[in-house]
């Protein structure tokens, strides 16, 4: 954000945000709060959203925060539960709980999303503890998907990582971009299910580094700047399944001995051959 000439300063209850948004506010973001908003902050964002402000919410799922009334003008719902893979994820510790560190390379249609997506073979967009979005009609917000889930997703509600009978599979969004109005007074609005993608062990993934410089030029209405991230030198892989793991094990462990034997012998074979029979070379006498 510095390199991109941004200046952040903190904005709360003392700074303001009580009664509205200071006026030199291009972007407000709301990452990862862990405790409820006031009314009158709510009322704050809401206000500067429909004055044709840009929001950044990055909200992690079992918080009670209050946002409600935002969420509904932002033509979004969020949903209970977090979202697991039993295979596209990252790996922590081998178990079962990893699954919750998902990974995706599913997108939308939007310029948040644009340059991430054209990339997606090379990097997927980590979320590692994302709840999920529903997009609510009716409002009067335009409200469109940006990123969704791999498919094979569920959303864990009894918090076992376990795939259980009830739990819904079908996850509408990840992350949403809504606007409201036209012009310079459009309100513009990024709403991603997890926090946790902007944390600085998951932030040198390209394609978070992406999203987010993306994303940062679409609310500031940086619209036509072309913004490449710097890809780092490693991505966090994403894990395969426990089985993938067991059989790369056999291959390592005996497929490989197995083929040298197999070359060697085929090597005898051939020698002895052409020696022919009780050591005699072949060919005419």
């Amino acid at each position: 954000l510095r390199k991109r000439n941004v200046t952040t300063k903190n904005l709360g209850i003392q700074q303001g945000l009580g009664s509205a948004v200071p006026a030199d506010a291009t972007v407000v973001a709301v990452i990862g709060p862990a405790t409820a908003f006031l009314a009158e902050e709510v009322q704050s964002l809401i206000g500067f959203y429909e004055r044709g402000g840009a929001l950044l919410l990055a909200l992690d799922p079992g918080v009670e925060l209050g946002l409600g009334p935002l969420l509904a003008v932002l033509g979004v719902e969020y949903g209970e539960g977090t979202v697991l893979h039993e295979r596209y994820h990252l790996r922590r510790d081998g178990g079962v709980t990893d699954r919750i560190l998902i990974g995706t390379s599913r997108y939308g249609s939007h310029p948040t999303v644009a340059t991430t997506a054209k990339y997606k073979g090379q990097s997927s967009l980590l979320l590692p503890h994302s709840g999920f979005l529903k997009r609510k009609a009716g409002g009067e917000s335009n409200t469109q998907v940006v990123v969704l889930p791999m498919a094979g997703s569920w959303v864990d509600l009894d918090a076992d990582a376990e795939k259980d009978d009830g739990e819904p599979v079908e996850i509408e969004a990840l992350a949403v971009a809504t606007t409201r109005g036209k012009g310079e007074t459009q309100g513009r609005a990024v709403v991603v299910a997890d926090s946790d993608f902007l944390a600085d062990g998951i932030l040198v993934n390209s394609a978070n580094l992406q999203f987010t410089l993306d994303v940062e030029a679409w609310l500031a209405r940086d619209d036509t700047t072309q913004l490449r991230a710097t890809s780092p030198e490693v991505d966090p892989p994403l894990v395969h399944t426990r089985d993938e793991d067991v059989a790369w094990f056999w291959i390592t462990v005996a497929g490989a001995p197995l083929l040298i034997f197999g070359v060697g012998m085929t090597f005898v074979g051939r020698r002895r051959r052409r020696r022919g029979p009780k050591g005699q070379t072949g060919g005419s006498r």
